[in-house]
């Protein structure tokens, strides 16, 4: 999420086709796991449990995950002109939700409260969201996400 190189209030435009998630965010597993799969499903074995030391390891794995997709979205922010417009495309739930697919923030996440927890400079009411028609291949869980920065 280091978009530094980039000089503030630059585009009339900022889009990502994708914020790809984080893979095992509090790094449970060791070095040696066997790919994406692996750390995807130990995260999900997480949203099945019902331990109260599992579910917290689930909560602060999804915690990480929209700080995560937070820094994004604030530099993305950062380097649009003021009256410009912010996309993040191709979204996906959280893991719990999705079940099928690799994590992200639920829709409900994208709203007023979360602008202002991380200081984003936007209309809170210029926040939509558009689900992703369905695509062969594809999780049915997508979504598109559009905001403006303030002028």
């Amino acid at each position: 999420a280091d978009l530094s190189h980039v000089p503030s209030d630059s585009f009339d435009l900022v889009f990502t086709g994708y914020v790809a998630p984080l893979f095992d965010p509090l790094n449970l597993l060791p070095e040696s796991a066997e790919g994406i799969k692996e750390k995807v499903y130990n995260s999900y074995r997480l949203c099945l449990s019902s331990d109260p030391s599992e579910l917290r390891l689930r909560d602060l794995e999804q915690s990480r995950q929209e700080v995560w997709f937070a820094r994004w979205v604030s530099e993305m922010i950062r380097v649009a002109k003021p009256g410009g417009v912010v996309c993040a495309e191709m979204n996906a739930e959280s893991l719990c939700r999705s079940g099928g697919d690799f994590g992200g923030v639920d829709k409900e996440w994208w709203n007023e409260d979360t602008a202002e927890e991380y200081g984003w400079d936007v209309d809170p009411s210029s926040i939509v969201m558009e689900d992703v028609l369905s695509m062969p291949g594809w999780p049915g869980d997508r979504y598109h996400v559009a905001m403006r920065k303030r002028s």
